[in-house]
């Protein structure tokens, strides 16, 4: 029922409590110290959208006494976790962060210089005429410049970069200079006392395996057994067909690139057929437990994107045939309400598709958890009507969409839901089960 921000020698002695958040509706993030070791930059505020109307506040914490002093007020209600990076100069005379941009937030995210003191206004790092996302990554140790990330371009060919601007009292001398480009999975660390600028790779790989079980005791028997893919850590998301002869899953053309490809491998030879993606697709595979094998082995379902222009990509649930490859669009993602679609399945005779859709406007309740609106829709392939299954609620889903179940009868759908009114801070999930008919 707290959130304590403690600190601890390196020694490993006893850690010592700095401050204490005994409210639920708040967090404290840790964000650098300061130079001379006596105070802590870090924020605070909701622990999720819609837990309080005070916004996020930038704080400088004393190691000495715990007292907080507010730097800087951030009014985004609708994104509570800013900022998301802060870093002291290294004369522990300025603060970067990054924020929306103030004049147009949907323009991204800009770098703000502030002053320790508080004194004055933040001033921007780098100003754009169009969409971008920078993020500060440290300042160089002789405190003439910050090294930053810098996303821009449209949303089907954006470019990362890393970027280098000189400063002097807090103004950028001249333009930002380029430095290189940011590889996949570019993850910082922070600079040497050398200047030597640190960072790291996150793979983001899967291996598929397969294992025998002895079906009385569930033990494992033998040892698990990697399925085929094009290179290592580029296989994800398997599923079986209806007979248990197949696995199919996602594979990836190279090992830095998105899953473009369904791998369909015997159980009995071991060989294995892919389906590319075709042109007009743009990724397919939304998450885990996001292909599904129709009952007749014909095709799949799966979440995906097609390209509709440069620019604009249409989401949402697609048939993709098991032999050329063929989409077909089932239920489309609606731009004009903000619902996405998630988590498809079929039902046990492949005639209909059942899928949730929603959007992320629900407040929460339980801490660190934001909750989601969603409908599950039962889908007539043949005819295109739809049922209403489960009505508009709100469903539990931590960061990631809970989704649902079918029985086995394929007569009842699982799934976990919030009340629609829980003025508790503790957490209250119910499972409900409801008839495929829209029946309770």
């Amino acid at each position: 029922d707290h959130l304590e921000l403690r600190i601890v020698g390196i020694d490993g002695g006893e850690p010592r409590v700095l401050c204490r958040m005994d409210k639920l509706e708040q967090w404290i993030t840790a964000h650098d110290w300061s130079p001379d070791g006596k105070t802590i930059l870090a924020v605070i505020g909701p622990w999720y959208i819609g837990a309080s109307d005070v916004p996020s506040r930038a704080v400088l914490i004393s190691v000495e006494d715990g007292s907080k002093r507010v730097l800087r007020s951030f009014e985004d209600k609708a994104n509570p976790w800013l900022p998301t990076h802060m870093c002291f100069s290294p004369d522990g005379q300025y603060i970067a962060y990054d924020g929306p941009d103030l004049r147009e937030p949907k323009n991204g995210r800009r770098i703000y210089l502030l002053k320790t003191d508080g004194s004055g206004d933040p001033m921007v790092l780098v100003k754009h005429t169009q969409w971008a996302h920078d993020i500060p990554l440290g300042w160089t140790p002789d405190g003439k410049g910050l090294l930053f990330t810098s996303v821009s371009g449209s949303p089907s060919s954006r470019d990362r970069i890393v970027a280098f601007a000189e400063l002097h009292e807090g103004q950028i001398q001249g333009d930002a200079q380029f430095v290189r480009h940011c590889d996949a999975g570019f993850s910082p660390i922070g600079f040497s006392r050398s200047g030597s600028y640190y960072y790291g790779i996150r793979t983001n790989t899967y291996d598929i395996y397969t294992a025998s079980l002895d079906p009385d005791t569930g033990s494992e028997i033998g040892r698990p057994i990697r399925v085929n893919g094009p290179m290592d850590g580029t296989t994800y998301t398997p599923c079986w067909s209806d007979d248990g002869q197949h696995l199919a899953y996602f594979t990836k053309s190279d090992s830095q690139g998105v899953y473009d490809t369904i791998t369909i491998q015997s159980m009995s030879t071991r060989e294995v057929r892919r389906i590319k993606q075709s042109d007009r697709m743009a990724a397919i595979g939304g998450g885990r437990r996001n292909l599904r094998w129709s009952p007749d082995g014909r095709s799949f379902l799966v979440l995906a994107a097609r390209k509709q222009s440069l620019t604009k990509l249409q989401r949402g649930i697609f048939l993709i045939d098991a032999q050329t490859g063929e989409e077909t669009l089932v239920a489309q993602a609606d731009e004009s309400t903000g619902e996405r679609c998630f988590m498809a399945r079929w039902s046990s005779d492949g005639e209909s598709v059942f899928y949730q859709k929603g959007r992320g406007d629900a407040p929460g309740v339980e801490p660190g958890i934001m909750r989601n609106r969603a409908r599950i829709i039962k889908r007539d392939l043949a005819s295109g009507n739809e049922i209403e299954i489960v009505k508009d609620t709100v469903v539990t889903t931590g960061y990631t969409w809970a989704g649902f179940s079918l029985s086995p009868d394929g007569r009842r759908v699982a799934y976990l839901a919030h009340p629609e009114n829980n003025n508790d801070h503790r957490p209250v999930v119910i499972l409900k089960v409801k008839s495929v008919t829209g029946e309770e």
